[in-house]
Order: C-alpha cells, then structure tokens, then sequence
C-alpha cells in the first residue's frame, strides 16, 4: 500500500449464495424439530437474515477462486479467508480469520487439519451473472460441504466457460452415518447474444480482482519486509545505556592527543 496506490475497489456481487441441504431430526425445546432443506440462501444485511433463494436457479460463470470458509458453533462466529486462483492454491498464502480475529496463516495443506475440526471448509468461491428482475447482475455462489463433489464432477464433464448451468432438482446423499441434499448441476446451452453479455460484465470483474490481486501481492510484500525488519532487529546487539555511552565517550576523550603532545617544528 502506498499514498497513491490505496486498494479501494469494491467487489462487484450484490449477492453470496451458498446450498442449504441439511437433513436432520433434532430435539429442540422438548420438541422434535425435522429438518429437510435444498436450497440456496443469502444472507440479507438489512433485514439481518437469510433469505431462501427457490429452485430452479441458472447462472452463468464468470470466474472460479479457492477461499476457506465455514462456521465454528462454539464462537457463533465464522471463517473467511482471502481468495486465490487455482494455478496458486497450493502455493500461495491463506490467512483465516474467525470473526474478526486471525486464527491461522500458511498454506492450505499446512492449515487446514487443525481447522477442519473447528468447522473450517474448503469453497470455491464461484463468481456468476445472473439475471434478476430483468436486470443482470453479477453474484458469488459459495460452493462448499455437500455442494463441492457434484460441482466438481459436473465440471470435468461440462465447460463451464461456454454454457449456462441450472440447478433444479437434488439428491440424497449419504456420508457415513450422515444424509443431506446435494444439489443436482444441468448444463444449457447460451446464445451468442447472452455469452456477450457475460463477457462484458467479466471485464468489470476482473478489474476489481486484478487490483484485489495486485493488494494482496503488496499486502504480503509489506508483511515480509516487517518480518525481515523485525528479525534484523532482534538479531543487533542492544543499545548501551546512558551511563555506558557516558563512559564509552569519556574513555574515548582519554585517548585523545593532548595539545602538547603535537610536534612544534614542522616547517610551515
């Protein structure tokens, strides 16, 4: 970051979906409470809650970024970290907050077990155009949990880049003793006029993630040189005191020719 170099950009989706698919019986309040959800949410901040997004849904993919996110029960508080492309996943930084404190910094491998636990998952953050109210705008879909498996099974199959994609069905899925709804991924076909669109509308993406991408770069930078600065520090040798440099200065004027001591003949 610099004076004139401040990141400023704001990011572009109006809207973070994410799949509901829980499938749970639960005893609340001394009721029994059955839970059956497959659906999309997004969390409304003005009304301060999550709003039910009905199927069928179709979205149109404009980029794909790696991202951990999640919800630690215990806190009430959630985990987000910064976005990263694919080619660097596994290279680049991840640092993860819980709420509004750090809770880990490295890479994802190195990280992710002791987060896990917590209730930290990995998400690729999938940022769509969608068409609202005859308007198009352009959202962020959280793929995560029971969501992550049929996307990226759909994806070795479909280009995601060259059609449309529809959700308007799920399926029940079991993982050990575990049921849930997964959402159930179509691919359609867009016609030139519509892919335009989703072209013209990636431009104003990529300008917000190429300066999003240029302050995390610098962002890290800056981190290193502190790091680099703080160790140089811890590694010098403290600074004497005041009576120390006292004396230093005092033994240093000790040894100092007196007047005397210089030569009085010299021919000039």
């Amino acid at each position: 970051m610099s004076r004139s170099n401040d990141f400023t950009a704001v990011n572009p989706a109006k809207k973070y979906l994410s799949w509901k698919g829980e499938i749970s019986i639960k005893k609340k309040d001394g009721a029994i409470v059955e839970t059956n959800k497959h659906h999309f949410v997004y969390y409304d901040r003005e009304k301060k809650e999550n709003i039910e997004v009905p199927l069928p849904i179709t979205f149109f993919v404009l980029d794909i970024l790696h991202t951990v996110k999640g919800f630690n029960e215990e806190e009430g508080q959630g985990f987000y970290s910064n976005e990263i492309r694919g080619a660097n996943f596994k290279t680049d930084t991840l640092k993860v907050r819980l709420g509004k404190h750090d809770e880990a910094e490295g890479l994802y491998a190195d990280i992710m077990p002791g987060l896990k636990s917590k209730g930290a998952k990995y998400c690729q953050s999938v940022y769509v155009l969608m068409k609202e109210d005859k308007e198009w705008v352009i959202n962020n879909i959280q793929i995560m949990g029971a969501a992550v498996a049929p996307w990226v099974d759909f994806c070795k199959n479909a280009n995601v880049m060259k059609c449309a994609v529809t959700v308007k069905e799920w399926k029940e899925e079991e993982k050990g003793t575990n049921s849930f709804n997964a959402p159930v991924f179509h691919a359609l076909p867009v016609s030139a006029d519509t892919d335009q669109i989703a072209k013209d509308m990636d431009k104003e993406l990529q300008e917000y993630l190429d300066k999003y991408f240029k302050a995390k770069k610098t962002e890290n930078l800056e981190a290193n040189a502190h790091k680099e600065a703080e160790e140089y520090l811890d590694s010098e040798e403290p600074l004497p005191t005041i009576a120390e440099q006292k004396r230093q200065a005092e033994e240093y004027k000790s040894r100092q020719p007196k007047e005397e001591d210089y030569a009085t003949d010299l021919p000039f």
